[in-house]
């Protein structure tokens, strides 16, 4: 048995362990969940953004730079992604590497770029495609709505540009 879930459905809140005083109103974690700070949580709540909800997160352990000064646990949310870019085919090239026979998850080879295919797009401003659901891309209006209220702690790599065989980070 693979170990991966079926379903790919998250079926509660995350649980995290915190490191440091200092934080990012957004962060990327490893297994590509999307956490915000409070403060943004609320701008995008009252944004006419689409394509996203929130989940509560819960700190299960916070090692603290300075922990004698007493402060409360920040209040973290996960940004779920509910946009739906479609599908990468017709209009990129990949290939299958491997299918798992006891999930059917997929392996496939790093594109070159990304594509859009504007039929299969839901229109949303936050998306992932079908056989990348890691990958979070945003629109434009998107990026403009972060950088309008301040919100510069990301980076953004136009599809045309980016490359999965070039390792960006």
């Amino acid at each position: 048995m693979c170990g991966r879930p079926k379903l790919m459905k998250q079926v509660g809140d995350l649980c995290i362990d915190l490191f440091g005083d200092k934080l990012a109103h957004f962060v990327w974690v490893d297994s590509y969940e999307i956490i915000v700070n409070m403060e943004l949580h609320d701008i995008l709540e009252q944004s006419e953004l689409t394509g996203f909800n929130f989940r509560n997160v819960k700190i299960d352990l916070w090692e603290r730079d300075y922990p004698l000064e007493e402060l409360p646990a920040p209040t973290l949310y996960q940004l779920v992604v509910k946009g739906n870019g479609g599908s990468i085919f017709p209009q990129n090239i990949s290939h299958s590497l491997a299918t798992c026979r006891d999930c059917g998850y997929i392996d496939w080879e790093p594109l070159d770029q990304i594509k859009v295919d504007k039929s299969q797009w839901d229109g949303t401003d936050i998306f992932n495609l079908t056989e990348f659901p890691g990958f979070t891309l945003v629109t434009e209006k998107f990026c403009t709505f972060l950088t309008s209220n301040h919100i510069n702690e990301y980076r953004v790599i136009p599809s045309e540009e980016f490359s999965m065989k070039a390792k960006p980070f």
